[in-house]
């Protein structure tokens, strides 16, 4: 595939702008979403940095999607820097998989800022000392559910 530049941006590729098109026509808005079940001792700002920091390596987990006047649909803009927004809680539970559905159902009603981003969040709950879930929700504008089953085979389970 060759990109195009275009003021200061890329275009779309085909499914990006069928999802694009699918969101702007009133459907229900799309996330892409993992929780990974994580066990042991977890330093969350360790966690935190090296979560910024894949984001960091990959650009379009640093992708805005902006538009000129006039312009149905946006171009690709790839950001020096955009950190995933980032939630800690602690949550006393003893019910993992339910923390992890309750979690990802919440980020799923949060709106995300295409122009502005970040597209991808964060939310990391500590259930007790050793037990904790990462939650990740993403645009499916920059990572779709292959990508996802790809992060969640690195981690220790997901949910």
């Amino acid at each position: 595939m060759t990109e195009t530049l275009v003021n200061g941006g890329y275009f779309l590729s085909p499914q990006q702008k069928n999802l694009w098109l699918a969101q702007q026509g009133g459907a229900k808005d799309y996330r892409s979403q993992i929780a990974i079940l994580l066990k042991g001792l977890v330093e969350a700002e360790r966690l935190r940095s090296v979560i910024n920091d894949t984001v960091f390596h990959y650009e379009i987990l640093r992708t805005v999607f902006r538009r000129k006047a006039g312009m149905k649909i946006p171009f690709q803009v790839i950001l020096d820097r955009c950190d995933p927004a980032w939630e800690m809680r602690e949550i006393s539970s003893t019910n993992c998989d339910q923390v992890a559905q309750e979690l990802l159902e919440t980020e799923a009603t949060k709106e995300f800022d295409f122009e502005r981003g970040p597209l991808v969040r964060a939310v990391f709950a500590k259930i007790d000392a050793e037990t904790h879930i990462l939650a990740l929700t993403f645009s499916p504008l920059c990572a779709d559910s292959h990508s996802l089953r790809k992060l969640g085979r690195t981690g220790e389970s997901p949910l």
